[in-house]
C-alpha cells in the first residue's frame, strides 16, 4: 500500500511537471483528473474545471466533430484520435489546441476512461492565419497584375482585308514572362512580336510589361524612346532590338529576353523582321511547305555590341507564319516528356490548310493533352498570321 501511494505521488509530480496538458475523463466526458498545464490552457482554477463536461467548454462548432471521434473510439473502430479543435477560455477567449485521446478500458472490456493530451497551438494558428491572410493579399494582387498584363495583349488585332490574326496565351502562374502584341504602326505597316524574358513569374512579367511599354513607343510615329524622329519613320526591326540591348544590357542585371520583332507591310505583303534568340517560328507555305526562320543574332542583354540585322520575306495570299515561346515545346507529360518540336510541326502540317485560328486553338489543345494534370513548366504563348 506504501508503494502504492508513493508511485501515486510520483505520477502525480510528473503530471504537474509537463508541458502539455493532461486530462482524465470519464466515458460520458466528465473531467475526473487534469494537471495544472490544462488549468494554465484553459483558465480555470483544477476544481472548477472537475464540475465540467469537456462539451462544457468546447467551442460549438467544433463539438460535432469532437463526438464523433469519440464514438469511434468507445465502439473500437480507432483505437485512439489526434484532432485540432477549440476551448472556451473562463475569459470567454478561445484557445487553439491539439488533442490526443486514447481509451482506457476494465476488465470487462467497457468504457473505463479517456486520457487526454492538450497542446496549446494559438501561436502556430496565429500565424497560420496571417500567412492565410497574406496569401489572399498576394493572390488578389497577382490577379490584378494579370488583368493588366492580359490589357496589354492585342485585344483587338488589326485585322483586314490582307491578313488575319489569332494568338493563344497561357501563363505558368498568374503573369508570364511571354509578352505579345499586334499594333498598327501607320495604315500599310503592322508591328508585330513575341518575346520570352528569362524565368517566369512575377519578376520576369515585370520585365515583359517593361519591354511591352517600351515596344509601344515605337508604334508612335512622333517618338521613339523619347527621342524626337521624323513623323511617319518606322524604325526597322534590327534598330528597334539594338536599341533594346543597349539598354538591357547595360541594367539587366544578368537577366535577358529573346524576341521576334517584325513589321508588316499590307500593301507589298512583306515582312521585315529582326530575330534575337528567339525559337525560330514557322512559314506556313501556300505550297504546302513547313520552314524554320532561323536566321538572327543572340538575345537582348547578354552582349552589348551585339549584330542585328533585318530579314525580309516576300509573303503570298494563303503563306501562313507561326511564333511562339520555347514553353511549347518543352512543355513536359507525367514521365518527363517533352512536347517536342517534331510534334508541334506535325499538328502545322495536318492543319496548314485551315485558318490560323483553328491552327492556334488545335496546337493549344494538343499541348494541354500532353501534359494533362502535369503543373506547366514555363509560360507558353503563340501567334500567328496568314496573309488573306
Amino acid at each position: 500500500m506504501e508503494q502504492l501511494k508513493k508511485e501515486d505521488k510520483m505520477v502525480s509530480k510528473i503530471l504537474e511537471q509537463v508541458a502539455v496538458g493532461i486530462v482524465c475523463a470519464s466515458p460520458e466526458g466528465k473531467f475526473l483528473r487534469v494537471n495544472q498545464r490544462f488549468s494554465e490552457i484553459v483558465g480555470y482554477p483544477q476544481e472548477d474545471i472537475l464540475k465540467f463536461s469537456f462539451k462544457d467548454i468546447t467551442y460549438p462548432d467544433d463539438l460535432e466533430s469532437n463526438l464523433e471521434q469519440f464514438e469511434k473510439l468507445s465502439k473500437g473502430i480507432s483505437q485512439n484520435f489526434s484532432m485540432e479543435k477549440r476551448y472556451i477560455r473562463k475569459d470567454k477567449s478561445l484557445v487553439w489546441v491539439n488533442l490526443s485521446v486514447s481509451l482506457v478500458r476494465d476488465a470487462n472490456g467497457k468504457t473505463d476512461y479517456y486520457i487526454g493530451i492538450i497542446e496549446d497551438i494559438s501561436k502556430r494558428k496565429l500565424f497560420e492565419e496571417q500567412i492565410i491572410r497574406q496569401n489572399k493579399s498576394m493572390k488578389f494582387e497577382l490577379e490584378m497584375a494579370a488583368k493588366v498584363q492580359q490589357e496589354l495583349l492585342p485585344i483587338n488585332c488589326p485585322n483586314n482585308e490582307s491578313v488575319k490574326f489569332s494568338w493563344k496565351f497561357k501563363p505558368k502562374v498568374y503573369v508570364a514572362g511571354d509578352m505579345l502584341n499586334v499594333f498598327s504602326l501607320d495604315p500599310d505597316n503592322i508591328g508585330i512580336y513575341i518575346l520570352d524574358a528569362k524565368g517566369h513569374g512575377v519578376s520576369a512579367a515585370l520585365k515583359a510589361v517593361t519591354i511591352s511599354h517600351m515596344l509601344k513607343a515605337f508604334s508612335d510615329t512622333e517618338s521613339c524612346m523619347g527621342a524626337k524622329i521624323i513623323r511617319n519613320q518606322i524604325y526597322s526591326p534590327s534598330k528597334t532590338i539594338s536599341y533594346l540591348n543597349q539598354k538591357f544590357t547595360d541594367n539587366s542585371g544578368g537577366d535577358f529576353f529573346t524576341i521576334f520583332y517584325g513589321v508588316l507591310n499590307i500593301k507589298t505583303l512583306t515582312l521585315s523582321y529582326s530575330l534575337a534568340g528567339h525559337i525560330p517560328p514557322v512559314l506556313m507555305s501556300n505550297d504546302g511547305s513547313l520552314s524554320l526562320i532561323n536566321r538572327g543574332g543572340p538575345a537582348v542583354g547578354i552582349l552589348p555590341n551585339a549584330l542585328y540585322l533585318d530579314y525580309t520575306l516576300d509573303l503570298n495570299s494563303g503563306d501562313k507564319m507561326l511564333l511562339y515561346t520555347d514553353g511549347i515545346v518543352e512543355a513536359e507529360d507525367i514521365d518527363g516528356n517533352q512536347f517536342g518540336l517534331e510534334r508541334m510541326l506535325n499538328i502545322l502540317d495536318t492543319h496548314k490548310k485551315e485558318s490560323v485560328s483553328v491552327i492556334t486553338t488545335t496546337t493549344m489543345e494538343e499541348i494541354e493533352k500532353h501534359v494533362k494534370d502535369c503543373e506547366p513548366q514555363d509560360d507558353i504563348s503563340i501567334l500567328a498570321f496568314e496573309i488573306t
